[in-house]
This record gives structure tokens, sequence and C-alpha cells, in this order.
């Protein structure tokens, strides 16, 4: 499964980083760093957790068709 995150969505708040610190992290501007594209084995939670928690829908995860 992959992570996406809708560059337009998001504001850099932080709360997905609160969930997930070892995949998701700000830099100095507020810019959201995804630290791994592929969802890591057993933290499917901690990314759902940050999925529902994100204020504005900008993170989603699912299988790559691309």
């Amino acid at each position: 499964m992959r992570i996406r995150i809708d560059r337009t969505k998001c504001e850099g708040i932080g709360i997905c980083g609160f969930f997930a610190p070892t995949v998701f992290e700000l830099d100095d501007r507020g810019t959201l760093a995804l630290l791994a594209e592929d969802v890591p084995g057993g933290l499917i939670s901690e990314i759902e957790q940050a999925v529902e928690g994100c204020p504005t829908q900008a993170i989603s995860i699912g299988d790559d068709e691309r």
C-alpha cells in the first residue's frame, strides 16, 4: 500500500507526525516530508490514524495502480 499526500490540501499542521513520526515529518518551514512512500510493516494502524486525523484530508493510502 502506498501513502499519498495531496500537497494542495496539506497545511503543515503536523498531526500526521504525531501519529506516525517515523513516516511523516515537518521541516523547519512547515513543509511535510514523507519519509516512506510505502506503508511500513506494522505501522498500518498509525498511518490510518494519521489519515483519519488529518483536518484537511490531505493524506490517503491505497494500492498503487499507476
